[in-house]
């Protein structure tokens, strides 16, 4: 039965998530070890978002002459955005945000009233800058 606990606990562990947010820590830390050798200034443009924003090769020569910071991590969903709206978000106090969520949350099961719900925290969040 002991055992059983254990197995119980893990599948929960596995599945929870905090589990999944791990996932993107190296991402994550990637980025605050470029902030710690240059840190954007404050008040720039903030791309946040799953992979269509990490994969854009040229974000750089697009938006040149525009104070922009690209900040998107692989797979991400708004449940990510949220978890790391402090380390991703706040820090750079950005004046605008472009946001890019919302696939990876519908193919994960999502609803459209739970993913919208977790936008309006997100941008409740916002109201701090």
């Amino acid at each position: 039965m002991n055992n059983m606990k254990k197995i119980i606990f893990l599948l929960c562990l596995i599945s929870s998530p905090l589990w999944a947010q791990q996932a993107f820590e190296k991402e994550i830390r990637n980025y605050e070890k470029q902030d710690s050798i240059s840190m954007p200034a404050k008040g720039q443009i903030l791309f946040i978002g799953s992979s269509s924003f990490r994969i854009w090769k040229t974000f750089a020569t697009d938006l040149a002459g525009i104070a922009a910071i690209n900040r998107g991590f692989g797979g991400s969903t708004m449940t990510d955005a949220l978890y790391y709206f402090d380390r991703m978000v706040a820090k750079y106090q950005p004046k605008w945000v472009i946001m890019y969520e919302g696939d990876n949350d519908l193919s994960k099961g999502q609803s459209p009233e739970e993913i919208a719900a977790e936008y309006k925290l997100f941008s409740e969040k916002l109201v701090i800058f």
